[in-house]
């Protein structure tokens, strides 16, 4: 049987339903009694027998053995599955395949986003007509959702078994390590700052575009938690890339799920530098799109912004598939004492050797610990974009309680500027 056969569509399950429905007519109830602590008696709903048919296997029941609660993404686990015999004659011995398939909310098979993990190719023998037997069988899942478990035989109208996979969390220092994908991917330590920094090359103005700098974040309701991990490439003769990286197949559509806010993209930018260029002080890397070559491993990152009063509720989750939350990056375990910029005061120097005047701007942490404050100056342009970064940010460490005044060189505009964060203009 190839891989196609052995996938469990949604068009071969209502085919399944609608062949038993027709087979099913009025008869007797099939038992074998009870099955130690999995599938018993009052879970087997009634089937029919066809005394003219072969014999003929049907999925009645599903039980899991382990606990259910506990299962989350990619744990193995043990299922006890009831096959009745709806033909006329025992059923000797026959292969038949079981595997576990995502399902959509409303219940409906839904293979299309998720390559679930191969079938598994187990042996019914010496089921009587009108009888049923049970068998246990070892599966998995491989993304966060609604799974069943279906087979390649005929499925009971009334069979409708489902298991609610949890995501994955990983806290700080913990670790996954895939079986099958050839990977590992351990949480380390989040970093929290008031705003980054980043390069744009949209400091200019049209077809005039400049180096420039932006800001991500930076005012006093909100923070930016940069999420880390590191991915390892653990076979030496492949190489992988998050967005392809392997579980049981690729994933093709891998992608970064924020709460209580979305990840902060290249699209939220100002410029076309995309999150690469992230400053940091650390040598680190946006989490989509990085090759990692075979037996190496690779610091990477996904940025959030989140109010100032929902930092201990943030998270991402690594969805695998583009849609599912299947491994959920939980390391911020408690509020950070966080600095607090104000703006005290901004001055412009035009005693410049250089000929362009300067902006002084003068701020005070109030805060309960030291901090990077970053910032930016804009000058108005108001045709195609309203305002436009000048060259240079503006960046101290200040200690609590402390103030510092910082500068940029105003090489752009005419005479009506901002600074940021505070949304606040001043002229020359």
């Amino acid at each position: 049987m190839d891989k196609d056969q052995r996938r469990f569509s949604r068009r071969m399950y209502l085919g399944s339903i609608a062949s038993c429905t027709a087979a099913l007519t009025a008869g007797c109830l099939g038992s074998n009694g009870l099955s130690g602590d999995g599938i018993s008696s009052s879970d087997i709903p009634d089937f029919s027998v066809n005394d003219e048919a072969q014999p003929t296997p049907i999925l009645l029941a599903a039980k899991i053995l382990d606990d259910e609660d506990d299962l989350v993404v990619f744990d193995d686990f043990t299922a006890e599955i009831a096959i009745g015999n709806i033909g006329g004659s025992t059923i000797g011995t026959q292969e038949i395949e079981i595997g576990t398939t995502i399902v959509d909310d409303s219940g409906i098979l839904d293979s299309s986003g998720v390559n679930e993990p191969d079938s598994v190719s187990v042996a019914v023998t010496d089921i009587d007509s009108g009888d049923w037997e049970t068998i246990e069988v070892d599966l998995r899942t491989n993304a966060q959702g609604l799974w069943t478990i279906g087979s390649d035989i005929q499925t009971h109208p009334e069979y409708d078994f489902e298991i609610d996979i949890s995501s994955r969390v990983l806290k700080t220092g913990e670790s996954y390590d895939s079986d099958v994908g050839d990977y590992s991917i351990t949480a380390l330590e989040p970093v929290f700052e008031p705003g980054l920094h980043y390069d744009a090359e949209r400091g200019g103005i049209g077809l005039f575009n400049q180096d420039t700098t932006g800001l991500v974040g930076g005012g006093n309701d909100s923070i930016v938690i940069m999420h880390r991990i590191e991915v390892e490439a653990t076979n030496e003769d492949r190489s992988i890339a998050f967005n392809t990286m392997r579980g049981d197949n690729n994933f093709r559509d891998a992608d970064v799920i924020g709460t209580p806010t979305d990840r902060i993209s290249s699209d939220d930018l100002y410029g076309r530098s995309g999150l690469s260029s992230i400053r940091t002080g650390d040598e680190s890397v946006h989490i989509l799109n990085n090759a990692i070559e075979g037996g190496d491993s690779v610091e990477m990152f996904a940025l959030q912004e989140v109010g100032r009063d929902e930092i201990s509720d943030a998270k991402i989750s690594l969805s695998l598939w583009g849609d599912t939350e299947d491994i959920t990056i939980d390391t911020v375990e408690e509020d950070p004492d966080l600095p607090e910029f104000e703006l005290e005061d901004i001055s412009v120097n035009t005693d410049n050797e250089d000929g362009d005047p300067v902006a002084e701007v003068t701020v005070t942490n109030t805060g309960q610990n030291e901090g990077t404050f970053r910032g930016i100056v804009e000058f108005y342009h108001g045709l195609d974009v309203d305002w436009v970064y000048v060259a240079e940010g503006l960046e101290a460490n200040i200690e609590s309680g402390e103030q510092a005044t910082v500068t940029t060189p105003l090489n752009r505009g005419d005479d009506r500027f901002r600074v940021q964060p505070f949304g606040e203009e001043f002229e020359i």
